[in-house]
């Protein structure tokens, strides 16, 4: 029998859903249910499918990271490849880290079935990351330069307002956009060649992660008790701080570290309770529920690649004869 290398492909699957299976197991420990309970029933029946329906729409958004980086290393995937890929990828790294390891790891799973080379992927998954950032950079830009976000001593930052931060993300966004314009040589990272995306797929870049940035934001915020009396973009703001502090921090989905950040700045207008819950609420819904659909997922489609594996075996053992 001749050996055949998608044999090995499972394997990621297998470890993957292990993963899968300990972080749920681990964050579910940390869920005081009851109070997430109660708490969700003085929330409108209304906001809370608002936020169900928002995070679905959100997943649907993020796919367009993978379908523009699959254009831009050469591929004509099929979008609904992509889709899948894009899911599995993003439902596992925002809840395991390294996220970039566990985001590459399952597009790889996907898109090796489909010819993508294992450099292509790796560029893929930088041009997501990149991606992101743009969307940071432009949204961010905005709502610090002009909205009065105060930053709380606790967090122990060099300064009091976030005037010069967008100042600082204005400039590095201008210069994206020109060296984009004046260097189209490839150049190499960590031993991945890439180049610079076209002002086009920049442009790209920056729709794509605004809405990322806005609509994640909004799940949250639809959870947030009505009469918290703040504005949404001053509230974008603050999610986008706490949420970079967790990105960076490199903790599994930013546990701790996000809403520690959010529940200071979220202090001048919620008590503590009230955001915690809403927090919880939040991670439940965007973190935890998206990684047991992907878990699921992840079984069903290796069930299907398995059976397919054994009829190609099949097909071939009958060609030999």
């Amino acid at each position: 029998m001749r050996f055949n290398p998608k044999r090995l492909l499972p394997v990621i699957g297998v470890v993957m859903f292990i993963a899968a299976i300990w972080v749920l197991k681990y964050e579910v420990q940390h869920f005081q249910w009851e109070d997430i309970r109660d708490y969700l029933s003085n929330i409108p029946a209304y906001r809370i499918l608002a936020a169900v329906g928002l995070t679905g729409l959100l997943y649907i958004v993020l796919t367009g990271y993978d379908y523009m980086g699959s254009r831009y290393v050469g591929s004509q995937i099929a979008y609904r490849h992509v889709a899948l890929a894009s899911f599995l990828g993003y439902a596992f790294s925002h809840n395991i880290s390294p996220s970039l390891v566990t985001g590459a790891s399952a597009r790889f799973r996907v898109y090796s079935h489909h010819g993508l080379t294992l450099m292509q992927v790796t560029q893929i998954v930088g041009y997501c990351a990149l991606s992101l950032w743009v969307g940071f950079l432009f949204i961010g830009s905005i709502i610090f330069l002009f909205l009065p976000l105060s930053i709380p001593e606790d967090l122990g930052f060099p300064f009091e307002n976030l005037k010069i931060v967008g100042v600082i993300f204005l400039a590095v966004l201008i210069y994206y956009f020109t060296a984009s314009l004046k260097y189209r040589v490839p150049f190499k990272l960590w031993g991945t060649e890439f180049q610079l995306p076209t002002v086009r797929q920049i442009l790209g870049q920056m729709t794509i992660s605004s809405m990322d940035w806005i609509f994640s934001a909004g799940i949250l915020f639809l959870l947030l008790p009505s009469d918290s009396g703040i504005a949404f973009p001053l509230f974008v703001g603050i999610y986008m701080l706490g949420f970079m502090s967790g990105l960076l921090s490199q903790v599994p989905g930013g546990l701790g570290v996000f809403e520690t950040v959010v529940l200071l700045l979220l202090g001048p207008y919620l008590e503590a309770d009230e955001a915690l819950s809403s927090l919880l609420a939040f991670r439940a819904l965007y973190f935890l529920l998206p990684l047991v659909i992907a878990a699921i997922t992840l079984v069903i489609y290796e069930t299907n690649q398995k059976k397919e594996i054994k009829k190609d075996e099949k097909a071939g053992s009958e060609d030999d004869i």
